[in-house]
This record gives structure tokens, C-alpha cells and sequence, in this order.
């Protein structure tokens, strides 16, 4: 109803972190057109830039008002739960749309590829910021999470050592590389324990992603990672093997059913990409003797992940249920 819809949008408004992602960015770029010159074309390019953002802005934020009403009935997330993971969906569209345009201006736009540069440095530190005052302000769902995660392992394949990462932590603590495991294993922990069927769509890419650390370190990875990072990279792994598991045993159950509908489980060449990904990652901490390197003197935090990652270790092995007899 129409009383309903203005109660839902008022909440939304109360409850919502303050979220100006495109406001953001248009102010960045208006900002640093006023500390030097550039020629007239660069300025009408940019200008018609901040022109389309502010456009695009209303109806994707109209839009996404519209969809949080229409959607949150039958959902367990509520109307601003829903919202929030929309506002920080949009702000990782936005960006992967500005890589793009980056990528397309010649070598002579010096001011617009730095201006872009900016951007590119705080992406994924104001993805996982928002998302997290989101959590903290009682928005956090599964949907949000599998947005930071999705994008957290799209840079962590592409550009393990690039300008996001680098701008998650400071210089001299692994160019990034200890946070961004730290924030992959955050948001694969925050999923419910068996992934779900929702989750089959990001165990490749938790899987690759995590390869990809290990790789992105070279021979000095651990050195690289930290020993904190080492064990989130540990215990990251083992929740992608528990989803692994769980996608295994679903189509082992439909099969024994007679189903052949597939949309809950990876196919069998994705399943065995991930389990290379995930055998290589477990060989090579293998090397690392994450438990004799907790050691004394670790912060209680890590104490935890430890004790958890045992925890979860245990349940991955327990015999799973039969599948059912038809």
C-alpha cells in the first residue's frame, strides 16, 4: 500500500549510512579541475562525465527505492537491508564502469587518468568501509556480503598487486595483500556455513581468488601476506572447501533422486577448476605451519580464527548424511 511504501522509504532514510557514492565522485573530479589547468576539450569531457553521473544517479537510486518495496516481501532481508546492498552493488558497478573508461582515454589525458587513478585507489577501502558501517548499523545481509565478495575476488584475479589493493592498507604491510585477505575471508565467513545454493556462483572465484595470493607473493608469499594474513588465507580456503562439499553432495543427492536440474550445483569442469585452485592453495600452506606460526604473543582475534578454522575442519570431515532413498 501507499502508507506502507512511505514508512519503508522513511526507515530506509533513518537507518541508511550516509551513502553519497556518486555525489563522491562527481565532487572529486569537479575538485581537481580547479587546482590546474587543462585544455578546453579535456574540461567539456570530464564536465559531460559528472553531467552523466548525475543523471544516472536519480533513476538508479529511484530504481533501487522501487526494488527495495517490491522485493523485500517474501525476503529475509528487510527493506533497508536490501537498500544498503543495492547502494554498495552500485557503488562496485560504478567503478568497474570507470576501469573501463580509463582504459579508453588516450595517454595524453593526463588529468582525467589521475583523476581516475584517485578513484581506483580508494575503490575496494570505500567498498569494504560502507559495507561495514552497514553491518554495524544492524544492515548487514547475505546479499550484501556477496557483493563485497564478488568484487573483493574480481581485483584480488585481475590485480592481486594493483592501486585498489594497495589502497587497503598501508605501504610496507604487503602493498594490500594482508587486508585483502583479511576482507575475502571477512565476507566468505559472514555467508551461512554450507554457502547455500546462492553460494555456488562464488566459490570459483573464492577459489581463484585465493590462488591468486598465494601466487601474486611469489616464492616470498608468506613474507608477503603476514602471518595474520597466511591464516585468513587458511581459514578463506576452508570455507570455499566446505561450499565446495556441500555443491559435491547436492548433486550426489539429485542424482540419487533422479533430478537432473543443475541450478544449485556448479557444473562438474567449474567443480574441478575450483578444487585445483583450492588444492594448490592448501599445498602451499602446507609449507606455511600456520599453527606454529600463531605461536605466542598473537593477538586474541587470531586465537579465534584458529580455534574456528579447527572447528570447521572437524565438521568438513564428519561423514556426511546418505542422500535420500526414492
Amino acid at each position: 500500500s501507499s502508507g506502507a511504501s512511505t514508512c519503508l522509504h522513511t526507515r530506509a532514510r533513518r537507518e541508511l549510512p550516509s551513502i553519497t557514492l556518486f555525489r563522491f565522485l562527481a565532487l572529486r573530479v569537479e575538485a581537481g579541475g580547479s587546482s590546474r589547468s587543462s585544455p578546453l576539450a579535456m574540461m567539456s569531457s570530464v564536465r559531460n562525465g559528472v553531467r552523466l553521473v548525475r543523471r544516472v544517479s536519480i533513476p538508479a537510486a529511484a530504481f533501487g527505492s522501487g526494488y527495495g518495496v517490491c522485493c523485500v516481501q517474501g525476503r529475509e532481508e528487510t527493506g533497508p537491508q536490501v537498500l544498503a546492498a543495492a547502494a554498495v552493488g552500485s557503488w562496485a558497478g560504478l567503478t568497474r564502469g570507470l576501469r573501463l573508461l580509463a582504459a579508453s582515454l588516450p595517454e595524453s589525458a593526463m588529468w582525467p587518468r589521475e583523476r581516475l587513478s584517485e578513484v581506483e585507489s580508494r575503490e575496494l577501502q570505500v567498498l569494504v568501509t560502507t559495507a561495514a558501517e552497514c553491518v554495524e548499523r544492524g544492515l548487514g545481509s547475505a546479499p550484501l556480503h556477496r557483493v563485497v565478495l564478488r568484487r573483493l575476488c574480481e581485483e584480488a584475479e585481475a590485480h592481486p598487486k594493483g592501486l585498489a589493493v594497495q589502497g587497503l592498507g598501508p605501504e610496507g604491510e604487503g602493498g594490500g595483500l594482508p587486508k585483502l585477505a583479511a576482507h575475502l575471508d571477512g565476507a566468505a565467513s559472514a555467508l551461512p556455513p554450507s554457502g547455500g545454493a546462492a553460494a555456488s556462483d562464488l566459490i570459483l572465484g573464492l577459489a581463484a581468488a585465493l590462488h591468486a595470493l598465494v601466487v601474486a607473493g611469489g616464492p616470498s608469499w608468506q613474507q608477503e601476506l603476514t602471518a595474520d594474513g597466511v591464516l585468513h588465507v587458511a581459514h578463506a580456503n576452508l570455507v570455499a572447501s566446505t561450499w565446495l562439499a556441500e555443491s559435491l553432495r547436492r548433486r550426489q543427492c539429485a542424482a540419487a533422486v533422479g533430478d537432473i536440474s543443475t541450478d544449485a550445483c556448479l557444473s562438474e569442469e567449474d567443480e574441478h577448476a575450483a578444487a585445483e585452485d583450492l588444492n594448490a592453495v592448501w599445498q602451499a600452506l602446507g609449507h606455511a605451519r600456520v599453527g606454529a606460526r600463531l605461536g605466542r604473543g598473537r593477538s586474541e582475534e587470531a586465537v579465534d580464527l584458529h580455534r574456528d578454522l579447527h572447528a570447521r575442519y572437524a565438521a568438513l570431515l564428519a561423514s556426511p548424511p546418505p542422500p535420500p532413498m526414492g
